[in-house]
């Protein structure tokens, strides 16, 4: 197959190799430092909005977050970035910038009310759409409902209102000031900015902790793959950038992303104070998104359509968060979700004209597509009909818009799913075929056409280029050594030598292949030792071979290695030679520490498949576990 080379002309480079270019050392994906911590609105802008009847139950708990110590840091002084190490800023003035990346500041307040020419759409927002008090009310009960069973989980000695600890606090003000009337409102989701900072929010120094947390590490999660401002010269992260100026307008939405943030804090430092925070922030965000409803329902029982677009982000967001959860019964808090984008799609207005609404149908499908793939009982959409209508493909003007969010490269390449987005029809159809079986047990695999008509389109697709199909490259694969910016390549060291990663050709391939591994093993009943699917198993595990050969974790793109999950078990499951299991293992140990919430069960169930093969044995390996490879 083209491509295919030998593994050792990449694992084992010598000293004498040409060296890298430093400027193509400076243009890897390097992505900045959380913006400085200057505020729009130096003074509060009023009190919070009250307590709605709606949470009263936990009411009583919204205590403010213990602020650090002068000096004090709840986790580690130094994030990994793309294999550079750079501190977090100690002083709330600093600014800070990596090497051959030019600063794109916080933005002010006059940035707010226009985008950057680089940033617009001709598909303007031709007026407000509206949906009636039951969309409203069905997608603000799943989040409540998702909240709350994340509240659930949190320390029970936090919830008690009697606790010492916390008692005096009891009836202490929120720290974040939520957007009041003297506050600017946006007017429309339609123009997004680039490089929305944490300057933009009047909160607290420990909230800027937590904000920063997010801005540095949860948002990296929900997209490894940052986007390219060939303006500026620098990768950017549109998914923060979109969640920051929805949550600006929306204070349920800080209120979530600040939980995330103090939840991710928590993970590092294990704090109380900051699980704390956690809890504080997410019984918050039930609290304002009853005055979010109310406000808009008193007006005309009809919502106008930005506020339902940063409900349904909220519930994407948390969603996105907790779907790795082995505790956490995900899927019923998506149903206020689909059927808010199958009203859409159904009345068949232009989903294009909203850019947050096509945002919310591409992440809710990406999602679908994961727990379609890779779960025993597979995603939220049950019918076939649905998946048709969720999954339509409206052609180039949903993929411009897409494009012009910064989601979608110009070569094509989704940077949420890791895949090209041509793609998505093929992935609708594979689920189609494995939701048949998974409800049939007497399933008969006889729709060979249908089987032959996707292997066809995962071999084209396998075969698309967008850097090198080698994926693992050498400088001298670049011309003149130069390794360019903006195409999402990554430089680690090697045996004296380096590897160029490149991450899009790289996922592509693996997705193909593992989706070719599936159709054989799952309906052309090729047996997982069979010759045709170790080869493809040898080349699946191919793209980590870079693993052997570093002395210690490489220091990748932050957190590239969560898009190749679903690939990774595909072949973990197929494989069976011992060197091939400790490569596997040892990527999910680094997924892990990416920040996957799957990656460690994941490699649990592998090892209980591996048992049963080796000892003849017909154990269980699911247990019951229900998480998605996120």
């Amino acid at each position: 197959m083209k491509g295919s080379q030998d593994h050792d002309t990449y694992a084992n480079q010598s000293a004498s190799a040409s060296p890298i270019d430093p400027r193509g050392v400076a243009s890897i994906h390097i992505e900045p430092q959380a913006p400085e911590y200057r505020t729009m609105h130096p003074q509060p802008l009023g009190p919070p909005p009250a307590p709605p009847q709606m949470i009263s139950q936990f009411n009583h708990a919204l205590y403010p977050v213990p602020t650090l110590a002068s000096g004090q840091r709840p986790h580690d002084e130094r994030i990994m970035q793309s294999g550079v190490a750079l501190p977090l800023p100690t002083d709330p003035n600093v600014h800070p910038f990596p090497i051959g990346l030019p600063p794109s500041g916080p933005l002010d307040a006059r940035q707010f009310s226009q985008s950057s020419s680089s940033n617009t759409s001709s598909a303007a927002l031709t007026g407000p759409r509206s949906y009636d008090s039951g969309d409203l009310a069905l997608i603000a009960t799943d989040l409540n409902n998702l909240v709350s069973g994340m509240i659930f989980e949190v320390n029970n000695e936090l919830k008690n209102e009697n606790d010492v600890k916390f008692k005096e606090l009891d009836q202490a003000p929120l720290d974040f000031v939520p957007p009041g009337p003297e506050m600017p409102r946006l007017k429309s989701y339609n123009h997004i900015p680039r490089n929305v900072g944490i300057g933009i929010f009047n909160v607290s120094p420990k909230e800027r902790v937590y904000l920063q947390e997010f801005y540095l590490g949860f948002a990296s999660i929900i997209l490894p793959f940052s986007a390219f401002d060939p303006v500026q010269m620098s990768y950017y992260n549109p998914m923060r950038d979109i969640l920051f100026y929805c949550a600006y307008n929306e204070s349920f939405m800080l209120a979530a992303i600040l939980a995330q943030g103090a939840r991710s804090v928590f993970m590092q430092s294990g704090s109380v104070d900051d699980e704390f925070a956690y809890y504080k922030y997410l019984l918050k965000c039930l609290e304002l998104l009853g005055p979010a409803l109310g406000d808009h329902m008193a007006k005309v029982e009809l919502a106008p359509l930005p506020n339902i677009e940063a409900v349904l982000l909220t519930v994407l967001l948390l969603t996105s968060s907790n779907a790795a959860n082995s505790k956490q019964n995900w899927r019923p808090h998506l149903r206020g979700a689909k059927d808010i984008l199958l009203k859409h799609t159904t009345s068949r207005k232009d989903l294009s004209k909203s850019k947050l609404l096509l945002l919310c149908k591409y992440w809710f499908i990406s999602f679908e597509i994961l727990a379609g793939l890779g779960l025993k009982f597979g995603g939220s959409i049950e019918s076939e009909e649905e998946l048709d209508l969720l999954f339509e493909y409206s052609g180039r003007d949903e993929v411009h818009v897409l494009s012009n969010l910064g989601l979608v490269a110009h070569s094509g390449f989704y940077l949420i799913g890791g895949y090209h987005i041509d793609l998505i029809p093929a992935w609708k159809d594979l689920i189609k075929l494995l939701n048949r079986k998974r409800k049939n047990l007497d399933y008969k695999a006889d729709e060979s056409f249908e089987y032959l008509r996707l292997l066809a389109i995962f071999e084209r697709q396998y075969n698309v280029e967008y850097v090198n199909k080698k994926a693992l490259l050498k400088n001298s694969d670049f011309h003149g050594g130069f390794i360019p910016a903006g195409i999402l390549l990554d430089l680690i060291s090697v045996n004296h030598g380096h590897v160029v990663i490149s991450w899009m050709d790289t996922s592509q391939q693996m997705y193909c292949l593992a989706a070719t591994v599936t159709i054989l093993t799952e309906f052309l009943g090729v047996s997982f030792d069979s010759p045709q699917v170790q080869a493809l198993v040898r080349r699946l595990t191919f793209y980590l071979s870079f693993l052997t050969t570093c002395a210690e974790s490489p220091p990748l793109i932050k957190c590239a290695v969560m898009m190749i999950q679903w690939p990774m078990m595909v072949a973990g499951h197929n494989l069976f030679r011992a060197e091939e299991k400790l490569l596997i293992l040892e990527f999910f140990a680094l997924a892990k520490k990416a920040g996957s919430g799957s990656a460690e069960y994941t490699a649990s169930r592998m090892k209980r498949i591996w048992k049963n093969r080796e000892t003849g044995l017909t154990e269980p390996v699911d247990d019951g576990v229900d998480v998605v490879t996120y």
